[in-house]
């Protein structure tokens, strides 16, 4: 699942504001790659974990979400607006 993959990016970038300038200028973009690729079992799983992450975390995946054109986005970001 690409799932995985994205959650360990998105918690390994959110533990520190260190890495800040590295995430806006590199991992965002691969961040969103992977987000792009997301089959319907990834995007299940998202809305289904997404209320137990931390702040961080979940302003990682909204600055993501900006770079996504897939549709599935607006269900899991308007509810944490």
């Amino acid at each position: 699942m690409l799932y995985d993959k994205f959650d360990t990016l998105l918690m390994h970038f959110s533990d520190s504001m260190e890495t800040n300038d590295y995430w806006h200028d590199a991992i965002i973009l691969e961040a969103a790659d992977i987000l792009q690729r997301f089959d319907s079992d990834d995007w299940r799983r998202i809305a289904f974990d997404i209320p137990e992450k931390n702040n961080p975390w979940i302003m990682r995946f909204c600055e993501t979400s900006a770079l996504v054109t897939r549709p599935e986005i607006l269900k899991i970001v308007i509810p944490l607006i």
